[in-house]
Order: structure tokens, then C-alpha cells, then sequence
């Protein structure tokens, strides 16, 4: 049986993909069918804090081809996750990063549950950790924004509180103002393949269709690779010609994503942004 947190996240997800399929509603309509789909978590209402909440968040493939800090995409292994309200803050940690992730609140759950209690207007709690980790840790399947997701989620359960998702995407602002940009969190939160970007204003995540039959082979280095460390090989300026060669092969990815034509990857995922420049340290 599925948890609240899920039941919610699932609500969100149908709603997003009824979208996605062209299915456009009225507010009225909205929200209906959240009445409808809500069903399941009945009880589940603004301001009913709880002792305990259990959450599971994917591990997800960034900078997908030349799409960088844009295209994600959402992996088949997953992070769970037992928050529960305590005398002081403990954190318990088993799988992978057990002995290497912090043990205090510089750890980047109890950072994402502390910025949901925050946007609840309340202080967090003293809280217990319990985290099951299948996500390697630092090597580029979005650990980090595995732990930003599972806190946030597990924080606004915790807090009670509902944010607006429709035309607001608040769950994201909260996530990529942690993260800095959306590829990673953006399919960590709502799955599947997730463009993202910034209007100006706030951040935007679009699904696109995962085309039938695609599997994942991760390759999983050895060595620990810090996003920071990653970033700073990256150029400051680029030419005309490299930026082209991006928009090309971003925009075919994405065409060859929506057909289901396969065979425009072998070019599709090539990219002069940041591919070679990482590849060559």
C-alpha cells in the first residue's frame, strides 16, 4: 500500500501526465480530479503534522548528452528513507556513503527537511534519520539531489503542508534553489525524462516520453567525483560553433526522444559544453 507522501506524489504525477497528453482542463476540472485522485489519502490535510513518514526517491542521470544542466532522467534504483520525531537529531545511514556522507545537518536530508518546515513557517524538530542508500554515492546518479528530494518531501509531511503545484511547481523552486538547476531534481521528483529551465522568473520542468524499450547501463567509476570539481574544468566563453553544435544535437535528443527514433542518438547525444572537457581529467 502506498504511503501518503506517495499517494501525493502520485496525484501530482497523473495530473502532470493527463497534461503532457495534450488533456488540458479548466481550474474546475483541476480540481475535481484532485478530489478524485486524492481519495486514496484521505486525512492527508494542511496544518496535521505527524511523528513519522517514510519516503523513496529515485537515482537520476544529468547533463544528458548536450543537454547540460537541462535534461534528466530518472533510474530504476532508489534511496529510502524513515524520518521520525526524536529527543535530538541522529542520523543513521546503511548502503552507500555509509562512513562518508555527513552525520550532522550539514547532511543534505536533514538540509531539504529543514527548508520544508521552513516554508511551513515552523522550526524543525529534533528529528531521527533512518536511510537505506542503493544510490552510489558522488558518481554522477544524483545522490545529492536524491537526499534534497527525500528531505523536502519528507519534511512538508512531517510539517503538514500542502505547496501549490500548478503553475507555481513550488516543490521544484524549494529543490532547485537547494541544487542550483533542475536536471537531477527535476526527474528525481516527478520521474521519467524532465527538461528544465529558468524563465527569469522561476523554474520550469516539461516531461518527455520515454521511448518504449529504452534501458539504462550505468557505468559507476571508482573514484568519488564532486559536482563542484566537475563544474570548474567547465569553459567561461564559448563560440558561436560550439553553441550551435549544442542546439543542434540538444534539439535532435529530444526529437529522438518524442519519435522513438533511436538511431538519431548516436548524434544526438554528442556535445562540446562539457563532455570533453570532463573526459579529458
Amino acid at each position: 500500500m502506498l504511503s501518503k507522501a506517495s499517494l501525493r506524489f502520485s496525484l501530482q504525477t497523473r495530473q502532470r501526465a493527463l497534461t503532457a497528453r495534450g488533456m488540458l482542463f479548466s481550474p474546475a476540472a483541476h480540481k475535481r480530479m484532485a478530489r478524485s485522485l486524492s481519495s486514496g489519502f484521505q486525512g492527508f490535510e494542511d496544518g496535521v503534522e505527524r511523528d513519522s513518514v517514510t519516503v523513496a526517491v529515485p537515482a537520476t542521470s544529468a547533463n544528458m548528452g548536450p543537454g547540460f544542466d537541462t535534461i534528466g532522467i530518472a533510474l530504476n534504483v532508489w534511496n529510502t528513507m524513515t524520518v521520525e520525531r526524536s529527543d535530538k537529531l541522529q542520523i543513521h545511514v546503511s548502503g552507500e556513503g555509509s562512513g562518508k556522507v555527513p552525520m550532522d545537518d550539514s547532511n543534505l536530508v536533514v538540509f531539504g527537511v529543514k527548508t520544508a518546515f521552513e516554508q511551513a513557517g515552523m522550526k524543525m524538530p529534533p528529528l531521527r534519520f533512518k536511510c537505506h542508500n542503493r544510490i552510489p554515492f558522488a558518481r554522477g546518479l544524483g545522490s545529492s539531489s536524491a537526499g534534497i528530494t527525500a528531505g523536502l518531501l519528507a519534511g512538508l509531511v512531517l510539517s503538514g503542508t500542502r505547496v501549490p503545484v500548478w503553475g507555481h511547481e513550488t516543490f521544484l523552486q524549494l529543490a532547485c534553489g537547494i541544487e542550483g538547476h533542475p536536471d537531477n531534481v527535476a526527474p528525481a521528483i516527478y520521474g521519467g525524462i524532465q527538461l528544465g529551465m529558468h524563465t527569469g522568473e522561476r523554474w520550469l520542468s516539461s516531461r518527455v516520453p520515454t521511448p518504449h524499450g529504452l534501458q539504462a547501463i550505468v557505468f559507476i567509476p571508482e573514484s568519488i567525483g564532486e559536482t563542484k570539481v566537475a563544474r570548474a574544468v567547465l569553459p567561461e566563453t564559448l563560440t558561436y560553433k560550439e553553441a550551435v553544435y549544442n542546439i543542434s544535437r540538444a534539439s535532435f535528443l529530444v526529437n529522438a526522444l518524442n519519435t522513438g527514433n533511436l538511431a538519431d542518438l548516436k548524434y544526438a547525444t554528442q556535445d562540446a559544453l562539457h563532455q570533453p572537457q570532463r573526459s579529458a581529467q
